[in-house]
């Protein structure tokens, strides 16, 4: 879960994402989009006022999906779901054919050219089994991540993001 109120896209998720699984220039399972709408216009002086101006951030990694569409594309049966929800990819079982990433509707899944497999975030799953947060929550110096059971999580009533997608 992101709160979105709470983040302010300083990617300290992100570097201990890559930190933690050692990952090369360019690979990256967790990005932070930095979203900003709005236009300024003169007033009769020149002076620039703001009209409907706002940025938000947005930290996204693999969505863990209920029914993930890469589970469904890997022809080699590499990618998994445990019954805990988490979904991840057994790089010995990976071909590289990189028809899961196609399949993924979130551009989750990065081709590690190197290793020559997909990979994605895995939530860290290591560390949950001993009880421990994933490394891009146990970052995050504003709290607002959190691993969560979303179907039985309540999203706060107050402080939604202007502009930021229910």
């Amino acid at each position: 879960y992101l709160d979105g109120d709470r983040c302010t896209g300083c990617k300290a998720c992100v570097m201990a994402c890559k930190d933690a699984h050692d990952l090369p220039p360019g690979l990256s399972y967790r990005r932070v989009y930095n979203m900003v709408t709005g236009t300024w216009e003169e007033d009769d002086g020149g002076t620039p006022i703001p009209v409907g101006v706002y940025s938000y951030s947005i930290s996204m990694a693999c969505c863990h999906c209920k029914e993930p569409a890469c589970v469904a594309a890997c022809p080699q049966k590499a990618i998994k779901k445990e019954e805990d929800g988490i979904v991840w990819i057994d790089p010995e079982a990976c071909v590289g054919c990189r028809l899961c990433a196609k399949r993924c509707p979130h551009g989750a899944i990065q081709f590690n050219r190197s290793a020559g497999v997909s990979e994605k975030c895995d939530l860290c799953r290591r560390r949950i089994k001993e009880h421990k947060e994933p490394e891009c929550v146990a970052a995050c110096p504003m709290r607002c991540l959190k691993l969560v059971d979303l179907d039985t999580f309540r999203q706060p009533a107050e402080g939604v993001t202007l502009g930021y997608p229910a």
